[in-house]
């Protein structure tokens, strides 16, 4: 992306209000390396207004503003296996691309005349594409080509997600309102007993092979297939909003705190003099755990924290 005088202006006035952090708030980001992140950035003054809106940042030592979208994310992604990003917007917008290259691919239609409708809300690596999966039962394969194709054979249009993540292309959960838990088994979609009848958020597969859900009122599942258990914890009122691991170690964030499993319960993470107040995403990358919250932005190398913003 080139950076003319204006946008240079630009960047300049945007990365004083992040330093404010009184004017714009994180929502996600997709870290790409050491030095460089893409963060996705909401004007507080916007949000109030219900406006939708969305600046997408390029921050590599300096923040790149690419430009006001008129519509509100949901998610950002990057998938590993070939380096894309992919970035969700609520009412069917898809936008693909690498570091500073980000642009409007498709929009996918969430009101059509017939068939599933509603609003879409979370997208997640697959193959060497993505899984799109949203409200009434919708879930959407993006494939390689860039070509977008309904995957929703066999779910009716009752369960709402709000995640789903992994294994394989044959192994693959989306969790979601009133406890919605479905697996894909490579041949088709099937429903799975749930021990919940919450708001499910997010969903991880680990590398241990095990699956671990977590939602409303301080929910969170671990198990695969059809057997599930309930994580036992002294937070029960939260909303837990994210799931991540790193390290051989499971973490979860709700609004005000990050927390990790210590392999029986729930213990707050020690962040030493520089304490973040704001979480709202985990995102873990090859050599570090991201924390992105409305004020705060902090990354951890397995050793020590330390802010970005």
């Amino acid at each position: 992306m080139k950076r003319n005088d204006s946008v240079g202006d630009f960047c300049k006035m945007i990365q004083k209000l992040v330093e404010k952090k009184d004017r714009l708030s994180c929502f996600t980001g997709v870290p790409i390396d050491h030095d460089r992140i893409v963060i996705l950035l909401m004007a507080d003054k916007l949000v109030k207004e219900e406006k939708p809106h969305v600046f997408i940042c390029y921050w590599n030592g300096d923040a790149l503003i690419n430009d006001n979208q008129t519509w509100t994310t949901v998610n950002a992604v990057q998938n590993r296996l070939t380096s894309e990003i992919l970035v969700l917007g609520g009412e069917g917008e898809v936008y693909t691309g690498s570091f500073g290259e980000i642009k409007e691919e498709t929009v996918i239609d969430i009101e059509p005349e017939e068939g599933k409708a509603g609003l879409l809300r979370n997208a997640t690596p697959l193959g060497k594409g993505f899984l799109i999966v949203g409200m009434g039962g919708q879930v959407y394969l993006r494939k390689e080509d860039k070509t977008i194709l309904p995957f929703d054979k066999g779910i009716p249009d009752t369960p709402d997600f709000e995640s789903a993540a992994a294994f394989s292309e044959n192994d693959i959960y989306a969790v979601g309102w009133k406890g919605a838990m479905w697996h894909h088994n490579g041949t088709q979609w099937s429903e799975l007993p749930s021990p919940s009848d919450y708001i499910l958020t997010d969903v991880l597969c680990a590398p241990t092979g095990q699956v671990y859900i977590c939602g409303q009122a301080g929910t969170l599942l671990v198990g695969k297939d059809k057997a599930w258990t309930e994580i036992q914890h002294d937070y029960h009122n939260d909303y837990f909003w994210s799931l991540a691991w790193f390290q051989d170690t499971l973490y979860v964030v709700n609004n005000f705190l990050l927390l990790r499993y210590d392999g029986h319960t729930l213990v707050p993470v020690e962040f030493g003099e520089d304490i973040p107040f704001t979480f709202s995403r985990l995102v873990a990358a090859k050599d570090a755990l991201w924390s992105f919250g409305p004020k705060d932005i902090m990354t951890f190398d397995g050793k020590r924290w330390k802010r970005i913003v």
